[in-house]
């Protein structure tokens, strides 16, 4: 089993924490997307959507973070906690996995990653205004929660935890989010012995983040 990922990138993260709560073992291979090495031949040919992360488990190849995350905990998964079979709560999964991809991670990308490292512009407080409406969405979401969709620790949380870990590292202020706060705080408590994998990553893109945004301010 090959994943290709780069390891501060919060989709990677999500992918390569549930491979070890899975205790599966991977071949990571980075893939250097600031030095556009997922737009090289070789990767596409692999992956047509030249992204990270992807996982290739003995000839199935597949894309994107999240449908990693089922495809991995479907496969190889020893309880249904993770993942569960009622369908009611597993759509809720769903709700959080797809909220997280098309509203937090997507408002943290368009308000912190492409203007500090791909367009290099000033932050826009109207995006910021943007993120802090969907925390507030997710706070209210877990006022009455556990976990990110139930009573249950699930694939969710890994997803969302990488997220809300890296809005964390760029300075985002969540002071008055104190359900996330909570929730973020357990989750961490439960991957304690996982910390090894995020915690340098996160440590390494956060100083990136503030150079780069120092040099954009001037």
């Amino acid at each position: 089993m090959d994943l290709y990922y780069y390891p501060t990138s919060p989709p990677c993260l999500s992918v390569v924490l549930l491979t070890r709560e899975l205790g599966l073992t991977p071949n990571l291979k980075v893939i250097d997307i600031t030095a556009a090495e997922h737009m090289e031949s070789e990767y596409r040919e692999l992956n047509i959507q030249h992204t990270v992360p992807c996982l290739d488990d003995s000839g199935f190849v597949i894309s994107e973070s999240r449908a990693i995350l089922i495809y991995l905990v479907e496969t190889y998964g020893r309880s249904t906690s993770l993942y569960p079979s009622n369908t009611k709560h597993r759509a809720t999964v769903h709700q959080m996995l797809f909220f997280d991809q098309g509203t937090i991670y997507q408002r943290i990308y368009d308000y912190y990653i492409e203007p500090v490292f791909f367009s290099s512009t000033p932050l826009d407080e109207n995006k910021l205004k943007k993120l802090e409406d969907g925390m507030e969405v997710l706070d209210l979401m877990l006022e009455k929660r556990k976990w990110a969709a139930g009573s249950d620790r699930t694939i969710a949380d890994f997803a969302l935890f990488s997220t809300v870990s890296v809005a964390k590292t760029f300075g985002f202020d969540f002071e008055k989010y104190t359900n996330i706060m909570e929730w973020h705080s357990k989750v961490q408590s439960s991957m304690e012995a996982y910390q090894d994998l995020y915690q340098a990553p996160l440590e390494t893109v956060g100083e990136l983040f503030q150079n780069k945004l120092a040099d954009i301010n001037g």
